[in-house]
């Protein structure tokens, strides 16, 4: 199921854990400006292991897995951001805005992203005290990456509209 609040994304994770927040983030390894800015303010950590992914390929899933994982467009990081909460990175916006780039979110990419989140979701059901995982982001790929809300929308549906998906709740801040 789907849900549509007003508030922040990084709160209503922390207060619904156990949780997955998750982001797009780009392809160049830049990791300061928008909701990735927030991210990084408040987890240092979490912005280290992304730049380690891009620079090692290593990824530290949900319970303590690792595994390597190609720094590519339509893949998935995930870094502990506090106790019962991840941060999934989706890796759907090739390069950065500018003149030449004025779209960077890469929509395939981001199909893949919100598919493979949500079965990995999925997989984590009972994992912590029994409590499944449920899955809370901003409008995704709408601020930086530059992606029309309407379309970035019916992806999320596609991905997490289902009976079978896990619950799935979209911020928007206030203001």
């Amino acid at each position: 199921m789907i849900h549509d609040v007003r508030g922040c994304a990084i709160e209503g994770a922390l207060a619904m854990r156990p949780a997955i927040l998750a982001h797009v983030v780009n392809d160049v390894g830049a990791f300061g400006r928008g909701f990735a800015g927030s991210i990084a303010r408040r987890w240092p950590e979490v912005a280290r292991g992304y730049k380690g992914w891009r620079t090692r390929g290593f990824t530290e899933g949900p319970e303590g897995t690792r595994d390597y994982v190609p720094f590519l467009l339509g893949n998935i990081m995930f870094s502990k951001g506090a106790e019962a909460l991840w941060v999934a990175h989706l890796l759907a916006q090739q390069g950065l805005p500018s003149r030449t780039n004025l779209l960077p979110l890469n929509m395939n990419a981001l199909t893949v992203c919100l598919r493979r989140l949500a079965e990995e979701t999925n997989g984590l059901s009972g994992v912590h005290g029994g409590a499944p995982y449920t899955v809370h982001m901003p409008r995704i790929g709408c601020g930086l990456a530059r992606g029309d809300w309407a379309e970035v929308r019916a992806l999320v549906e596609s991905a997490f509209g289902s009976a079978d998906a896990p619950d799935c709740t979209i911020y928007t801040l206030e203001g």
